[in-house]
């Protein structure tokens, strides 16, 4: 997760040279805890970036190979003077180069390692050299002084989330991490806290519990750090460093300046008379307790301010969930509108639609409500015909003698018990006329009665040429004179 930061500088607006950090590292917050970080540092001439490592650089500020202490001190007036009163590194180059410069710290330059008294080339002051001490010191005492606001956000904030810039420089050891949410409290921030290495971007960002949810975030597991020997090369000094780590990087600056100002303020007390030690070891207290007081109280200021986040997000949401809503009602009117028109317009293959519009009273009703209620009484007098269908096909299978389908029982068994024993006496009484006419037939059948007696005899029972060809084909076969008689009649 990479942003470009744009921040304020002599009251105009400047692109920072490393404009392409991490959201999470917080250049547009007040500095001055990270001012505070700063001037606390002492100055320590050094030849070599490894003679001072580690917690040495909370301590005292140095530059590789420049030995004189006078420069050193410009330098550090130089940082201090960018870190409070926010100037860019272009302020930074164009008012050191011309010090060092005349004072010959510039360029390549032979010089003696007072560690082993020989003559070294070396690289002193460069514009790409200033780009690093400005951004490591910067990054250093930013770190540091945001710590203190991350311990005073704790109870509020408990989460801090690992930031690495997505690009193709970010080291992958640094990007293994981006997007780790892990416990303020979690032991992995005591070394890994960004920077994590020489010219590292990397920052963290605090989060609640509310925003770690709307974020789809969740804790995750701490890593296990692997460490491996190693031995400063000019001290000889062994140290155990995490393999992920530049070393002199494993630890938190924030972490370690806050013990020193405790250990500071023990021995400053300690110097005071018995008398004046308990009244100032009485007010270290009270300040512990104020401290406390202002946690729980800005903690409380966090969540009050998520809660109202949380309900203007909501309120956000019901109000495009509502023209969402709307955007869907206006656009069913128009496809009921549509559909209504051409149930008007063309009434072939949709005659019940048609029917059921033709006889609906749509006063005060929406296009919508229209539809929904034509397709309605369409949809029941379809189920009614398809039953209807169903049952005539139940009777004529059973006068015939042949079982139902199970659509046709089925369409029986679901009919009202009144309906049902209506359906039954009418099935009744059609099969006692199919017997009666059959029995009338056998009895004509047995006088072998002539064309014009068969054609009386039809007349006599209402009885189509169709119907008696079916009942013919029911009971026993007739005899050829008789069937024969009956298709020349000329009668029916």
């Amino acid at each position: 997760m990479s942003l470009s930061v744009a921040i304020r500088f002599d009251n105009q607006d400047q692109w920072l040279d490393f404009r392409d950090m991490s959201a999470g590292v917080s250049f547009d917050l007040t500095p001055e805890a990270a001012v505070a970080f700063f001037q606390a540092k002492g100055l320590q001439p050094s030849f070599s970036w490894i003679d001072m490592i580690g917690e040495e650089h909370d301590k005292a500020f140095t530059v590789a190979k420049m030995m004189d202490v006078d420069l050193l001190a410009d330098v550090r007036k130089a940082v201090g003077q960018a870190l409070s009163e926010g100037k860019s590194i272009g302020w930074f180059r164009k008012n050191l180069i011309p010090i060092l410069q005349q004072k010959g710290w510039w360029g390549k330059k032979t010089v003696i390692d007072p560690l082993t008294g020989k003559e070294v080339e070396a690289h002193l002051g460069s514009a790409r050299r200033l780009n690093t001490i400005y951004r490591t010191n910067m990054q250093a005492a930013y770190a540091a002084g945001s710590w203190g606001q991350i311990q005073a956000q704790a109870k509020g904030m408990p989460w801090l989330m690992y930031d690495a810039v997505d690009d193709h420089r970010t080291r992958p050891e640094h990007a293994q991490w981006d997007g780790l949410v892990l416990a303020v409290t979690d032991s992995f921030w005591q070394t890994h806290t960004p920077p994590n290495g020489w010219n590292c971007r990397c920052g963290t960002i605090q989060l609640t519990d509310a925003q770690l949810k709307r974020r789809g975030l969740k804790p995750g597991r701490s890593p296990k750090i692997k460490t491996e020997q190693w031995t400063n090369p000019r001290t000889g000094k062994t140290h155990q460093v995490p393999i992920d780590l530049d070393p002199g990087w494993d630890h938190n600056p924030g972490i370690n300046h806050h013990k020193r100002l405790e250990t500071l303020l023990s021995e400053k007390i300690g110097t005071l008379p018995a008398d004046m030690q308990e009244a100032a070891n009485a007010a270290r207290i009270a300040a512990v307790k104020a401290r406390a007081a202002y946690k729980s109280e800005l903690a409380a200021k966090v969540a009050k301010a998520e809660a109202v986040k949380s309900e203007g997000v909501t309120a956000l949401a019901r109000a495009q969930e509502k023209a969402k809503q709307k955007a869907i009602a206006h656009q069913l009117e128009k496809d009921a509108e549509a559909k209504i028109q051409g149930i008007l317009e063309n009434p072939k293959g949709q005659t019940l639609k048609h029917k059921a519009l033709a006889g609906l009273d749509i006063t005060g009703l929406t296009q919508v409500e229209v539809l929904a209620k034509v397709e309605e009484i369409a949809a029941a007098a379809q189920a009614k015909a398809n039953t209807a269908s169903l049952l005539s096909g139940y009777k004529k299978k059973t006068l015939e003698g042949k079982i139902p389908t199970p659509a046709q029982i089925k369409a029986f068994e679901a009919l009202p018990e009144a309906e049902k024993n209506a359906f039954l006496q009418k099935l009744s009484a059609a099969t006692q006329e199919k017997e009666n006419f059959v029995a009338a037939y056998t009895d004509a059948y047995a006088k072998q009665p002539s064309a014009t007696e068969i054609a009386g005899f039809l007349k006599s029972n209402k009885k189509t040429k169709a119907a008696v060809m079916k009942a013919l084909d029911e009971i026993e076969r007739a005899n050829i004179k008789f069937r024969a008689a009956f298709l020349l009649s000329s009668d029916q």
